[in-house]
């Protein structure tokens, strides 16, 4: 669902970002997290125009790709059998193999960064907790097209390592809600354990945008 402020205290619901030119074909499928592509400007974020259009990452079953003129009606990258084109899918094996979610997007000179979230909860025949792992996951696009993947992470960047992340509502979860850039370093919040917001801070303005690697503390 899309909200609409003038001064962000104040909030207006828009009702569906795909309802203008996909009516409810979109209605059922779940997400609770997206990622409109963003770049920095005289020091803050801002959402950025690429090919005169808007760019949003969203889902849960992987990342679809959705385009605006003005951010409030968005429009779903579909293949020609009239399904949702996906940037990035879950991988077999791998720590994203079961649920991904949009975290945030940040274009850069090198690509445009993406930031998701990863979840592999408890499934028939597993033991553990509901939640047995989570992290995220970092991956590269192209600046000039948003549908070219370059590269992607092995490895999450960030997971549950500390007591409030690991023991919560809900245990082994972290999950990305925002990034804010504010005197020359980035600044990623996080969910804790479904129970704290916390806050990682890249160690300089360039080492939060690495795709591999650990580049916060």
């Amino acid at each position: 669902m899309v909200a609409t402020s003038k001064d962000l205290v104040n909030w207006k619901k828009e009702g569906s970002p795909f309802s203008k030119y996909h009516g409810e074909k979109y209605a059922g499928l779940w997400s609770k997290s997206a990622a409109i592509i963003t770049e920095l400007k005289n020091g803050r974020l801002v959402a950025a125009k690429i090919n005169g259009k808007y760019w949003m990452y969203w889902g849960e079953e992987g990342l679809y790709i959705a385009t605006s003129d003005n951010l409030r009606d968005w429009k779903m990258l579909e293949n020609p059998d009239g399904s949702p084109k996906v940037l990035l899918p879950k991988r077999v094996g791998k720590f994203d193999d079961r649920v991904i979610e949009g975290g945030y997007a940040l274009k850069t000179e090198k690509g445009i960064v993406v930031f998701y979230n990863t979840f592999r909860f408890r499934q028939e025949g597993e033991t553990g907790e509901p939640v047995l792992a989570s992290g995220l996951g970092q991956a590269l696009v192209d600046p000039n097209d948003p549908t070219a993947l370059l590269d992607r992470s092995e490895n999450a960047f960030l997971k549950p390592d500390r007591e409030y992340e690991i023991q919560g509502t809900v245990n082994n979860v972290v999950f990305m809600t925002g990034l804010v850039y504010f005197k020359g370093k980035y600044f990623l919040y996080h969910n804790g354990g479904d129970r704290m917001l916390c806050v990682a801070i890249s160690r300089s303005n360039d080492s939060a945008l690495q795709v591999s690697g650990d580049p916060i503390e």
